[in-house]
């Protein structure tokens, strides 16, 4: 899981965008679920990153994503229920040896989930 912080715009241009990039580009990713964790949604009002954005930027990276508030807990037991179903997906008889661990958007929680 990659988290990032929603109340800060560097972490989309800067260092750690970069190092984002390095992990989503990995060979190793066909073989894992890497989730972009949009943190902090408890501070609406200092959001810098939409989660639409936040979630074209996974989508681009090979990722997938999911907002959170450690401090509430909003969305933390959904975040790993779409780690955990993705990992099963993979992991299926049916599944191919070149499959990526991607979801469909009506498998992440939405913002709405994270009120």
């Amino acid at each position: 899981m990659l988290q990032t912080n929603i109340n800060f715009r560097n972490v989309f241009d800067g260092p750690s965008s970069q190092k984002s990039q390095y992990w989503a580009c990995l060979e190793l990713v066909a073989l894992a679920v890497v989730v972009l964790v949009g943190n902090k949604t408890d501070l609406e009002e200092h959001r810098v990153i939409s989660e639409e954005e936040g979630r074209e930027y996974a989508t681009r990276n090979n990722m997938l994503f999911v907002e959170t508030s450690a401090k509430t807990a909003a969305n933390t037991s959904e975040l790993f229920e779409v780690v955990a179903r993705q990992i099963a997906k993979a992991n299926t008889p049916a599944a191919s040896q070149q499959q990526t661990a991607t979801a469909t958007s009506s498998e992440l929680p939405t913002s709405q989930a994270t009120a």
